[in-house]
């Protein structure tokens, strides 16, 4: 999943919006993706191409330290520099 998607994602499951869905394409294949969030139980609905899963609390909160973990992660790695070795010897 891409850093646009994680976001929205992570918007779902804090209640900034009560849901969201995609479509990825890969080759023949296409699936889809829908978020929901029941703003009466706070539960999170997860529905791929006819497959739901429905997350509570606890795992709901454990789900949204692991999705921030995440972005963090590919921000991260995608904007720091980090030199490779053959370029550091060059330089010295």
């Amino acid at each position: 999943m891409n850093l646009g998607e994680l976001i929205m994602i992570q918007k779902v499951i804090t209640g900034k919006t009560q849901k969201w869905s995609t479509v990825h394409k890969f080759g023949e294949i296409t699936t889809s993706i829908t978020i929901n969030k029941n703003p009466d139980t706070k539960d999170i609905w997860f529905t791929i191409t006819g497959y739901s899963k429905n997350i509570r609390s606890p795992e709901t909160e454990i789900f949204a330290l692991i999705l921030n973990h995440i972005i963090k992660e590919k921000i991260d790695h995608a904007t720091a520099f980090t030199p490779k070795s053959s370029e550091v010897k060059k330089n010295t």
